[in-house]
């Protein structure tokens, strides 16, 4: 079961140093939480809580205001979607019927028919 943590100066080197390359704002700060969590239980040896890692850096960092600063790359305005019109006209293709092209009448053409009348052959 995980433990709370007792933060020591110790304990907040090796959270520094699980955090290095990781930074628990914007979209994915749930996923490097993931990664920094793992890296502190390596580090100390310890079974900590998610919450209570959180919960720390809530204490040093106004995570709340450095999730706002975030710059995201992706935009957030919704657009509708719809294909380029020469991509439309230039992959749209007549559908062919396949017993109508010319290799398939003369596969027909050339296939032997059952020589014994009891046996029928669906076409």
């Amino acid at each position: 079961m995980a433990t709370e943590a007792t933060w020591t100066a110790d304990m907040e080197v090796k959270l520094f140093r699980a955090m290095k390359g990781h930074k628990p704002v914007g979209v994915h700060k749930h996923f490097q939480m993931a990664f920094i969590h793992q890296r502190l239980q390596e580090l100390t040896g310890e079974n900590l809580s998610v919450k209570s890692v959180w919960d720390h850096l809530n204490t040093l960092y106004d995570l709340a205001a450095l999730d706002e600063m975030e710059i995201y790359s992706m935009p957030t305005e919704e657009v509708d979607f719809s294909l380029p019109e020469d991509y439309i006209s230039e992959s749209a293709l007549p559908i062919v019927d396949d017993d109508s092209s010319p290799a398939r009448k003369r596969a027909k053409a050339s296939t032997p028919q059952p020589s014994s009348p009891g046996i029928k052959r669906k076409r």
